[in-house]
């Protein structure tokens, strides 16, 4: 990667909005949480769920089965901070919400403060909400 810095700027805005960004694209993760199931059972599979930000925007999108091996056999590898190589990102509905699944990952670098000054992009069924209500209510 040329410069840790170098994020794929707007590219979660593309996904997010159904645009198909040139792979691969890199993130930050700002943050790894545990999926829970909603019916209160103990999970077959932990299941994960990343904040990530390329710079300007940020939102959540959730590990492929696949892949969430990578983050439970070693949490440090994806954690705040990690600087992620993805080249499959896709946008999917489930039960009638939108949902951001990471395909394909690999951690490459670690920046410990976040790069840029990310606004959070709420996932919803059409066009993408980016900010709070009062700089939404403006554009």
């Amino acid at each position: 990667m040329d410069g840790v810095n170098q994020l794929s700027t707007g590219v979660l805005a593309q996904i997010v909005n159904g645009q198909q960004p040139q792979f691969p694209v890199f993130l930050q993760c700002l943050e790894t949480k545990t999926q829970q199931p909603k019916d209160g059972k103990p999970p077959s599979k932990m299941r994960f769920r990343l904040v990530v930000s390329d710079g300007a925007y940020s939102t959540a999108l959730v590990v492929a089965s696949q892949l969430c091996e990578i983050v439970e056999n070693n949490p440090e590898s994806v954690r705040r901070g990690t600087i992620i190589r993805s080249t499959e990102i896709i946008s999917q509905d489930v039960g009638g919400r939108k949902v951001l699944i990471m395909l394909a990952m690999e951690p490459v670098a670690f920046v410990p403060d976040v790069i840029g000054t990310p606004t959070h992009i709420e996932i919803k069924n059409g066009p993408a909400a980016i900010g709070d209500a009062s700089s939404m209510a403006s554009g």
